[in-house]
């Protein structure tokens, strides 16, 4: 997997998102098939209600992406901090849609166990068929308990999508020791970043701009989204 271009952080003009989703375009070095992926951190709040706003907004953001991204199948992915069978997420579905990830949590519990599945990826259905997703569960792989994995390495276990036929397979080099992770050479797979298995290219410093700049006409201005093809 490599970077290919459009590097971009969402204006957010009217201040919708406590953290403003970011977006590329990659390509499979294999295939040369390219998709837009967007990451987002959704608020937590002190409750659901809270982090509506935000989820609701995602919809628009979808099409934004469309725009931006015109021919490249579209991947939306992160930490929503809502479960992918909540109400809210009618807008976004009626998009086309759907959530990598169905079953399972990938929240680590304090001491053991799984809490919430609040981590997903969600694809263009009419454009991407998934072969394999999944939660990496990696405690039980390093292995950690839980009390330390949340401590040194994150209280969320990755999720991850496999594409054209690929598929993810954890291989061990014994003893808990070290753990990777490896996708099928012919495969387009999306990972969290530190579990990326194929060869990847850094991109350069996200095209930024001020939310009150004299450009700014709208999240789906054809000059900005022309302006972010040619990054």
């Amino acid at each position: 997997m490599e970077y290919a271009s459009g590097a971009v952080v969402f204006l957010d003009p009217e201040e919708l998102f406590a953290r403003e989703p970011y977006s590329a375009r990659f390509r499979d070095v294999d295939t040369g098939q390219e998709f837009a992926t967007a990451t987002v951190h959704i608020v937590f709040g002190d409750g659901v209600s809270d982090r509506l706003p935000e989820i609701d907004a995602l919809a628009d953001y979808w099409q934004w992406l469309g725009d931006v991204y015109p021919d490249s199948p579209r991947l939306l992915m992160g930490d929503f901090n809502l479960s992918p069978d909540h109400p809210s997420w009618e807008a976004l579905r009626r998009l086309g849609a759907e959530p990598a990830i169905t079953d399972g949590r990938t929240t680590l519990g304090t001491t053991a166990g799984y809490a919430s599945l609040y981590d997903n990826i969600w694809y263009e259905a009419d454009s991407l068929s998934p072969s394999d997703q999944g939660i990496l569960k990696f405690p039980a792989l390093l292995p950690l308990d839980h009390v330390t994995a949340r401590e040194r390495v994150s209280d969320h276990a990755p999720v991850y999508i496999g594409l054209n036929g690929g598929r993810l397979t954890p291989i061990s080099t014994g003893g808990g020791q070290s753990t990777r992770q490896r996708a099928a050479s012919t495969s387009t797979t999306a990972l969290p970043a530190g579990w990326n298995p194929c060869r990847t290219s850094v991109p350069p410093g996200p095209r930024t701009s001020s939310r009150a700049g004299p450009g700014w006409r709208g999240k789906n201005s054809p000059t900005y989204a022309a302006s972010v093809r040619g990054v």
